[in-house]
């Protein structure tokens, strides 16, 4: 079961509705919001490779709530796209993975907002792997206004490499490696 873990940086009250707190508990071993972020478990961050993928991102409207930031789930949304188009200009889709024998499953996801998005933000999305081991890998997302270069939040994905067949866990493929090696911090 993937779980998803979150971090907010700001004491704005108007983010408690974001995910109601009996759904929070469900999908984050560490509920305690209110109290304090200090005993989540984030990953440790580090320096994007020279080979990390940028992309320009608009804010759609539709992510929007009421009162101008973006829903939590659009974040998810906007990174698992941004892997997507990632992945797809090294030529790699779910076909191919297919037939190469791989598929991808989410683990875990982390999330660190430090200043919520609003519609009129302009992102810069940057992406690059760390932590690879046999099987798993460490997919890190920084979030920047264009504009101004300020950091909005980080956010980290733990992908496992599994047999489509079986679901059971299988070496990383070499040749997927090699594609991503520019993107690939040791």
């Amino acid at each position: 079961q993937a779980k998803v873990v979150y971090r907010m940086h700001s004491q704005d009250r108007k983010f408690d509705t974001e995910i109601p707190h009996d759904l929070l508990k469900v999908l984050n071993t560490y509920p305690n919001r209110e109290s304090g972020t200090e005993n989540i478990d984030m990953p440790t961050p580090t320096i994007p490779p020279a080979g990390a993928y940028k992309q320009s991102w608009t804010v759609n409207w539709r992510d929007i709530r009421q009162d101008g930031y973006l829903h939590l789930a659009a974040y998810f949304d906007y990174l698992l796209d941004f892997v997507m188009g990632a992945l797809a200009e090294l030529g790699w889709s779910f076909d191919r993975e297919a037939e190469a024998g791989f598929a991808w499953y989410v683990r875990r996801h982390w999330l660190e907002i430090f200043t919520p998005i609003q519609l009129t933000d302009k992102l810069c999305l940057t992406s690059w792997l760390s932590a690879m081991k046999r099987s798993t890998v460490l997919r890190n997302y920084t979030i920047h206004n264009e504009n101004s270069g300020t950091l909005l939040g980080r956010a980290y994905t733990l992908w496992v490499c599994v047999d489509p067949a079986t679901g059971r866990p299988l070496r990383i493929p070499e040749r997927i490696i090699q594609d991503l090696t520019g993107q690939i911090v040791d």
